[in-house]
């Protein structure tokens, strides 16, 4: 069985060949009374939410929510030989780094 080449083959080609079917046969000033309609009522839909939102800035309807953070305390050494001379070195390193670019006032 042969395919036929006006055939649409995908989704979107069977949606815009729908389409094309519906719009073709609405008259021209029909068109632009559908197009304004569409706008009028995406528009008025805009103005809506976007008065909604504004008007519900500062309200106080629901209760101010506070976040709690539990207690967190820096760790301490580890015990690990290894570990703490490699954490010594590198707050070292740091110290120094921040150090030398606190301290940099080169000016020209």
């Amino acid at each position: 069985m042969a395919k036929k080449k006006n055939q649409p083959t995908t989704l979107r080609e069977r949606i815009e060949t729908s389409l094309r079917g519906v719009c073709g046969r609405v008259s021209p000033d029909r068109r632009a009374v559908v197009i304004i309609a569409m706008l009028v009522v995406f528009a008025a839909l805009n103005i809506f939410v976007t008065g909604r939102a504004i008007w519900s800035i500062g309200r106080d309807d629901a209760p101010a929510r506070q976040i709690t953070l539990p207690d967190v305390t820096p760790p301490t050494g580890s015990g690990d030989p290894v570990t703490d001379s490699l954490q010594l070195e590198f707050e070292k390193f740091f110290d120094e780094y921040s150090n030398t670019y606190d301290n940099d006032t080169d000016t020209e």
